[in-house]
Order: C-alpha cells, then structure tokens, then sequence
C-alpha cells in the first residue's frame, strides 16, 4: 500500500507517540521509513516586544551545527527499534522552515505518505506559533496521517462502563 513514509519529529514527546502507530503500519504495509527532523536556522520571537516577548535571537553556524548533530543522534536513536523489528528507516536532518522542508522532503524521497503528530494549539497559541501539521495539509498532495497525542491516553481515562459500551450505541 505505502511504499515509503516520511515520520516527521521534534524531539517532543507529543511529536514521539506518532512513533509507535508508525512503526505498526510499516511493519503491516511492510515500508521503508524516512525519519525526518527539520532545523529551523532563522530569527526566533514569541511576539511583539511590546507584548512582553523575547528579543530576537541570531543562531550561530556553530550553534546550527551542534543542533543538527543532537539531531542526528536523535533520530538514530529513535530508529533503532524500528530497525530491530526489521524496517528500513533513513535518518535526514535538514535546515529551512518546517512545512516546506517536509513537503521538499517528501517529494525529493519519493515519499507516499507523510506521518505526523499535531500539537492541538488552538486559538491565541496556533496564530502565534503557526500550525506545520496544517501547513503541510494545504500544501501537500500526498496523503497524510495526522496523530494527535493523548488521545489514546484520554480513551484509557474514560470510565469502564463508557468503554465497554463503545460502539453499541449506548451511553
């Protein structure tokens, strides 16, 4: 069905519990899997300085460099399980804005499905900080599954007497 999926990651670990889904479906699809890390190399505020927000700050090559080798040893780490189950997975760090290095990705890697986690902002939080998940969704022609962490954990949560009856049309 999927040849090759593109996992995207951050490093947070909402962005790491699309990890297990993906690996399941690769395993039943029977995939190779690129793990994808973007590093964004570019000035970083929260807001306007009239808002109380943090002055703009410069990265350094230096400190661009450092971030993409803790990348790198990131999303090695973060293979090897996949790998000892027997999936193929490729590790790339890239530098650029988020959305549109996973789309170039995708394209440049002959990806045929794009995988990733939302964060669930909503609000003030998602037009400040942006939405790469919806980005990505806009802009891309390939199919995307979008994990939104916690939800399983929420479905555990719920009383037993909800989840046995899940489905029967009772509440």
């Amino acid at each position: 069905m999927y040849k090759r999926m593109l996992i995207t990651l951050d490093g947070s670990p909402l962005a790491e519990e699309v990890v297990v889904q993906a690996t399941e479906l690769a395993l039943q699809c029977e995939s190779q899997v690129l793990l994808l890390q973007v590093i964004v190399p570019v000035r970083s505020v929260m807001g306007p300085a009239e808002f109380g927000a943090a002055p703009y700050a410069d990265y350094t090559e230096e400190f661009l460099k450092r971030t993409e080798e803790e990348a790198k040893a990131y999303l090695e780490w973060t293979a090897q399980p996949m790998r000892e189950k027997g999936i193929d997975v490729q590790c790339v760090t890239v530098r650029g804005l988020a959305a549109e290095e996973i789309i170039r990705c995708a394209k440049d890697y002959g990806v045929d499905l794009i995988i990733m986690a939302t964060h669930g902002r909503s609000g003030i939080g998602r037009m400040v900080l942006g939405s790469v998940a919806d980005e990505v969704l806009r802009k891309s022609s390939l199919p995307i599954l979008l994990y939104k962490p916690g939800a399983q954990k929420k479905q555990e949560e719920k009383p037993a007497s909800v989840q046995k009856n899940k489905g029967s049309g009772q509440r």
